[in-house]
């Protein structure tokens, strides 16, 4: 059913459609702000919902309606990247402001000091393809490039302004004119991340292509810096110019400088200075590609000062760095795959792409330890992306967003399953997300209508009675348990990180943190083989061990087998636009929150959530003209836990 016939069929029924079913209504909502990041329009949603109720649209078609919105591409940012890291406030955007006076009726521009008209310069600046300024020369200094220990201006040491070192250099490049345009660059780059998703999901093109293709979507502020590296290089300052770019985004090819030199979103300008250096940048990247996390656990004071050496992470050192046993479990993946990027410098030594420093050559990419070799290519970002994207790590890890985004906590090991098959199909967003938004359905249809959830289960540490706390009695663990523990916790837990595991006994109240750890995802941490019939098998090994009474083991594997029983919640944007959808205002004031960074897996509807959507209401239901009874109706009606919780609420 295509939308024109769709929209005349609810059109022509509008006036005799009746009431749709509630559930209906709701997986309607949920449906789209899990596309869409935010709820239909009520008036809409109440008449897809009568339409599916009575057979006019079947629930497939609705499903490709969502896929085909360009928004899906407009969001889905926020699902196939991580939470942080993207586009850090102040890089590569020139971080000095020029400052104006006025001197006998010019306007003068300078950093740092005043100066004489004797002083000024007359320069086209970047922003300008033909008038001029006059600057003093001082703030100019265009023959300026780099300092005696390599360091190139723009970098955070080597900014503009001091009497003596950088000015701004040829055409102001490493200045900005004022506030205004500093914010404006700011979004630029956040833009073009946002838009090359958006160009690759809604094209329905191979998420690979979003970390391999040279093109990106941008506008002449992005396009401007990455010519600013070719300036900086020695090319002519008209370059700047940007000629063929506006303040649109356009879908445009970028000039290498060394070939190789771009790999999709990997080396768009906001992200590849999405950090201070090029060590945590990586870091990035890694979770981006392949959800990998670094990890401490097992790194002490003592076993540090044991390997009786200074500082392995600058210079020729990286490489016994990684090869060390306490430090390869995250420095071989990290900073092997720094070599293909090392045209980049670290933020203090300049913030410009360096070909003279891109290395030549080919390389090894390492997985998650030295010896764990996944294969060489040129030692450029190209290299790096042609390499980490043909591991199975990276379709993993896009199955495992989307299934983390759509279904959360309930996911089940055939949802993962089936959306991991979509990607292996067709390697595509979309794809993944027709799945898993069907599977959201199937969960949804299939929910008790009854409101019942599980009794919470017994607390770990207390007896079968519940009555008598038993703080350091040992519990025998099976010999299954002792067995998980030793493939996958006392690597770590040995004792030396004061956690010790080993053993064929455990204090109860160890036992009890290790089974909630556990079950609920957080452990094991860092790059791990614990697959979900893995974790089913540890959590029902440990439940036998702390609870004896049959009833009381029912209920502690229903807990913990199970999930949580606070229910899913959408994303932190997604639930505070379907608070303000919901009040007929909209708020005043930016609320900012650490939700934000919250993984799909654990987004709920927690206490702090709850918050948020108060704050939210209130403040768009007062803007939206309520007072007294009125403020408080409006305010009931869009902070309804319903509109922000992912699912079924009876």
């Amino acid at each position: 059913m295509t939308r024109a016939v769709l929209a005349l069929a609810l059109l022509t029924t509008a006036c005799a459609t009746p009431d749709p079913d509630p559930h209906t209504l709701k997986l309607v909502t949920d449906l789209t702000i899990l596309a869409h990041a935010r709820p239909p329009g009520p008036a809409h949603a109440r008449d897809v919902a009568s339409a599916l109720d009575d057979g006019r649209l079947d629930l497939d078609t609705f499903i490709e309606q969502l896929l085909d919105a360009h928004r899906l591409g407009r969001k889905a940012k926020d699902v196939i990247l991580t939470p942080a890291g993207v586009v850090k406030d102040g890089q590569p955007v020139p971080r000095r402001t020029l400052k104006t006076f006025e001197e006998d009726g010019e306007t003068i521009y300078t950093v740092g000091s005043q100066c004489t008209l004797d002083d000024v310069e007359e320069v086209r600046p970047w922003w300008s393809r033909k008038k001029t300024v006059k600057v003093c020369a001082h703030a100019h200094r265009p023959e300026v490039r780099t300092s005696e220990d390599g360091r190139m201006c723009g970098a955070s040491t080597m900014l503009p302004g001091a009497e003596e070192g950088c000015g701004c250099g040829p055409r102001l490049m490493w200045c900005v004119r004022d506030e205004d345009q500093r914010k404006a660059m700011l979004g630029s780059l956040r833009a073009e991340v946002d838009e090359t998703v958006a160009y690759v999901v809604n094209k329905d093109l191979p998420l690979e292509q979003l970390f391999l293709m040279n093109a990106t979507v941008r506008n002449r502020h992005v396009e401007t810096i990455y010519r600013r590296s070719a300036v900086a290089a020695g090319a002519d300052p008209k370059l700047l110019d940007a000629r063929g770019f506006t303040s649109d985004n356009r879908l445009a090819p970028r000039d290498e400088l060394v070939e190789g030199q771009h790999a999709g979103i990997l080396t768009s300008a906001g992200l590849i200075f999405s950090s201070d250096a090029l060590r945590g940048v990586m870091r990035e990247y890694y979770g981006h590609i392949w959800c990998a996390r670094t990890s401490s656990s097992g790194v002490t004071t003592e076993r540090v000062l044991g390997l009786d050496v200074v500082d392995l992470r600058v210079g020729d050192g990286w490489q016994q760095l990684a090869a060390m046993d306490i430090c390869t479990d995250c420095h071989a993946r990290l900073d092997y795959g720094m070599q293909f990027f090392a045209g980049y410098p670290s933020s203090t030594m300049g913030v410009d792409f360096r070909p003279d420093k891109a290395l030549p050559g080919t390389g090894p990419l390492y997985g998650a330890h030295i010896g764990d070799d996944r294969g060489s290519d040129l030692l450029t970002p190209q290299g790096f992306a042609r390499i980490a994207l043909s591991q199975p790590e990276f379709g993993e890890c896009m199955a495992e967003k989307v299934v983390g985004h759509v279904l959360g906590d309930s996911a089940t090991p055939d949802d993962r399953d089936a959306v991991l098959l979509a990607f292996e199909d067709e390697h595509t967003y979309k794809a993944m997300m027709r799945v898993a938004l069907h599977r959201f359905a199937d969960h949804a249809r299939a929910a008790p209508m009854d409101g019942s959830t599980p009794e919470r289960a017994p607390r770990p540490g207390l007896q079968d009675d519940g009555d008598e706390v038993i703080p350091e009695d040992a519990v025998a663990l099976s010999a299954d348990l002792v067995q998980a523990v030793d493939n996958h916790c006392a690597h770590c837990h040995d004792g030396i990180d004061q956690v010790d595991l080993t053993g064929s006994h455990l204090t109860r109240p160890m036992v009890g943190l290790m089974l909630e750890k556990v079950a609920f995802g957080a452990m094991p941490i860092g790059p791990s083989e614990f697959a979900d019939t893995d974790r089913k098998a540890f959590v029902e090994a440990a439940v036998h061990s702390l609870w004896t009474a049959p009833d009381a083991r029912a209920e502690a594997l229903a807990f913990f087998e199970d999930g949580r029983l606070a229910h899913p919640a959408h994303g932190f944007h997604a639930a505070k636009s379907a608070v303000v959808s919901a009040s007929g205002g909209s708020p005043e004031r930016p609320v900012r929150s650490l939700q934000i960074s919250v993984a799909p897996k654990d987004r709920f509807y927690t206490p702090g959530l709850a918050a948020i959507s108060g704050m939210v209401g209130l403040d768009a239901c007062k803007n939206a003209g309520h007072t007294g009874a009125e403020l408080e109706a409006c305010v009931l009606e869009a902070t309804d836990p319903k509109r922000v919780i992912a699912g079924s609420v009876d």
